[in-house]
């Protein structure tokens, strides 16, 4: 994906690329000033994951990712807890939902343990990209 925002919303843009990954954006009053204020980003290349997570960082808070919606919760997430820039991802098993999710956005799992023996809250390690790099 290419993008080039300058001076743009960020609650208007992460409206727009959480609804292009299929997702329901949800914010709080109380985020309302941070989801005004203006961001900048280019992107040659990159997943909207990523650019959720470049946008979230600009306003300091990080998105977190519950079934078919996307909420926010205060503070940047920081670089050593997102290998790969991936967002950490929190899902309970695996369900159609998150499996949807993660092809949508051009990653893949790598084999793990079989669906009844998922921790619950556990966090998506295997994901890399079609390429095999991880994201």
């Amino acid at each position: 994906m290419t993008l080039e925002i300058e001076n743009q919303a960020a609650g208007e843009l992460l409206r727009r690329l959480v609804g292009e990954l299929g997702l329901e954006f949800k914010s709080s009053e109380d985020q309302a000033a941070a989801l005004q204020k203006t961001v900048s980003l280019t992107m040659s290349s990159g997943s909207r994951l990523e650019a959720i997570e470049s946008i979230c960082r600009q306003i300091e808070m990080t998105p977190v990712y519950l079934q078919k919606t996307v909420k926010l919760r205060p503070g940047a997430r920081n670089a050593a807890q997102m290998p790969g820039q991936l967002a950490e991802l929190t899902f309970k098993g695996y369900s159609p939902v998150a499996m949807k999710f993660i092809s949508g956005a051009g990653l893949r799992l790598l084999p793990g343990p079989p669906p009844g023996r998922v921790e619950t809250h556990g966090h998506v390690t295997g994901c890399h990209a079609p390429n095999g790099q991880p994201r």
